[in-house]
């Protein structure tokens, strides 16, 4: 088992001040760090992330969002296709990185709520988005790996049965799901339960 640790901590987006965190966590024992790729102005900044990661042994996973509306994957067709271009960016920073897995809520904005469960064309729409991103992710190098958030965050995936079952909905080899113990906390009935069989890929 590897450990790392999400840099979410000190910014949401990391710059060479942070860099001298790296040799810290290191030295703690940390294997990897989780960076945050909310700001895809420059993808060339993450090579340099990506060799200081390098300089100090560490492995790297990240993070991301849907920033706003314009590119919320659960709102169906857009033009331009935000969700799906914004993702692309994404996975550019994040292979330039040397980042392995991506996660997050990258299905919806945060903390925008309709006030029902969610759709079957919400759920089908965000899968449209995925089954396009998710060939665009593996050719980077990145698995990516979605994850379910509580009710006061999101309403669209909260538990892991609901991740499970979406994951298998998009039905590519490079798409999964992660097990966030924080959100399973507060979700879960039975918070242990599903960590085993769901804890990475869903098929």
């Amino acid at each position: 088992m590897k450990i790392g640790f999400n840099l979410l901590l000190w910014t949401g987006h990391v710059t060479e001040e942070n860099f001298s965190l790296f040799p810290k966590l290191k030295a703690v024992g940390y294997d990897g760090l989780e960076i945050p790729i909310f700001d895809t102005s420059d993808p060339a900044h993450f090579k340099t992330i990506g060799q200081a990661l390098k300089d100090n042994g560490l492995e790297a996973t990240a993070v991301t969002v849907l920033p706003d509306e314009a590119h919320n994957a659960i709102s169906g067709c857009q033009e331009p296709p935000g969700a799906i271009d914004h993702l692309k960016s994404v996975f550019e920073c994040a292979h330039n990185a040397g980042v392995q897995v991506l996660c997050g809520p990258y299905y919806q904005v945060l903390g925008q709520f309709t006030g029902r469960f969610p759709t079957e064309t919400e759920l089908e729409h965000a899968a449209e988005v995925h089954r396009a991103i998710s060939p665009v992710a593996e050719a980077a190098g990145v698995k990516c790996a979605i994850e379910a958030l509580n009710r006061f965050e999101s309403h669209l995936l909260n538990t892991m049965e609901q991740a499970a079952s979406y994951a298998k909905r998009v039905n590519h080899p490079n798409f999964g799901t992660m097990y966030d113990t924080f959100h399973a906390n507060i979700e879960e009935k039975d918070p242990i339960g599903p960590s085993t069989p769901c804890s990475t890929q869903a098929s």
